[in-house]
C-alpha cells in the first residue's frame, strides 16, 4: 500500500483521511480519540519522541482500529511501522504504566469511524500561537469539516459524547469480549 496521507502534529486529520481509504481493508473500523485525565499522557515508540526509547506526552492523539480477523491498529505517528496486533501496540506504546504517575495514563474515546468523519471539524487553531504563526506546518489539503473546531472536545475525555470513553482495560475487554467489534454495551470505565 502507498503511504497514507500524513502531515506530522496533525494526528485528527491524517486518521480522518485513512478512516476513508479502502486500502485499509473492508473490516470494521473504529477510531480511537486518546487523552489523559491530567490534559496530557505519555506514550512511546511515537516518532515526535524527544530520543529513542524516551516517552512523548501528548495532549491527545487519534489512531484507527481495523478489524482484519484481529484488532489492527494503525497510527501513523509511530515508529514500528503499520498497522500492528492492537495488543502489541498498546504494549509497546505503553509500558511501564506501573511507574507512569495516573492523570498521566491514556484514556481512549473510542467511535465509529463512520462517525468521526462525519463530525471532526477542525480549522486548525489549536495549531496557532498567541502570535497566530504556526506551531507545526500545516497539511497541504483543505481541513476536514466546515465551521470551527471540535479537535479538543474531542480529546477531551471528561466529556462522556460522542463514542464512549474507556482506560485501557475496558477497552481491551471490550475489544475481546466481542471478536468482530459489534458490541454495543459500554463496559465501565475503570482507574
Amino acid at each position: 500500500m502507498p503511504d497514507p496521507l500524513h502531515q506530522p502534529f496533525y494526528c485528527e486529520e491524517n486518521i480522518w483521511h485513512l478512516a476513508q481509504d479502502p486500502r485499509c481493508g473492508p473490516g470494521r473500523r473504529l477510531v480511537l480519540v486518546l487523552g489523559g485525565t491530567s490534559g496530557r499522557f505519555a506514550m512511546w515508540r511515537q516518532r515526535a519522541a524527544p530520543a529513542p526509547g524516551e516517552p512523548v506526552t501528548w495532549d491527545y492523539h487519534v489512531v484507527l482500529l481495523v478489524y482484519d480477523g484481529g484488532w489492527q491498529a494503525w497510527d501513523l505517528d509511530s515508529d514500528m511501522g503499520t498497522p500492528l496486533a492492537l495488543k502489541s501496540w498498546l504494549s509497546a506504546s505503553f509500558p511501564h504504566q506501573d511507574r507512569v504517575r495516573p492523570g498521566f495514563h491514556p484514556r481512549f474515546r473510542m467511535l465509529p469511524a463512520e462517525e468521526y468523519v462525519a463530525t471532526l471539524r477542525t480549522d486548525r487553531s489549536h495549531m496557532r500561537d498567541d502570535d497566530g504563526g504556526w506551531l507545526h506546518p500545516p497539511p497541504s489539503w483543505p481541513p476536514p469539516g466546515s465551521g470551527g473546531s471540535n479537535v479538543l472536545a474531542l480529546a477531551d475525555i471528561r466529556q462522556s459524547t460522542p463514542g464512549t470513553v474507556r482506560d485501557r482495560a475496558g477497552l481491551v475487554a471490550y475489544l475481546d469480549g466481542d471478536a468482530a467489534g459489534t458490541a454495543t454495551g459500554a463496559v465501565e470505565l475503570t482507574a
